[in-house]
């Protein structure tokens, strides 16, 4: 939330302080972040777009099932193998496991499978995440 508010977008995308930030891999030196064709090098119109987008109706409409593929009861068990939204059983590495697993061999395994592929986020719904009730639809144009 912070990174959409008016001046938050051009603290972090603007190097106005003309900091040392290193070189790319091409020797040219890291300055300010490169915008989309569309933000017309402005950061302020980049945040802009940006929040009416993730403000408008398609969104608010799609976002509750992103959160339940990711963090919800389709992240997880049946309503996961439905959804395809399945993975590696190494991928599922919380706190529990690990600590189960630390002694064995495929600790190691599990552990090299987390930073090659990552780990999915932990549960934290267990039922379909409701929609955004909003008496103001907007939309993107």
């Amino acid at each position: 939330p912070e990174f959409y508010r008016k001046d938050s977008v051009v603290d972090v995308l603007w190097n106005s302080g003309s900091l040392q930030l290193g070189a790319t891999q091409l020797g040219e030196r890291v300055h300010h972040v490169d915008l989309p064709p569309w933000a017309e090098n402005s950061p302020r119109k980049f945040g802009r777009l940006l929040r009416k987008a993730l403000e408008s109706d398609h969104v608010s409409r799609q976002l509750p099932q992103w959160i339940d593929l990711i963090f919800g009861f389709k992240s997880r068990g049946i309503a996961a193998q439905e959804a395809k939204n399945w993975f590696h059983p190494c991928s599922y590495l919380g706190p529990s496991r690990q600590e189960s697993k630390k002694k064995s061999t495929s600790f190691l395994q599990m552990e090299l499978q987390a930073v090659e592929f990552g780990i999915v986020p932990d549960q934290v719904f267990v039922k379909a995440h409701p929609m955004k009730k909003s008496d103001n639809p907007t939309s993107v144009k």
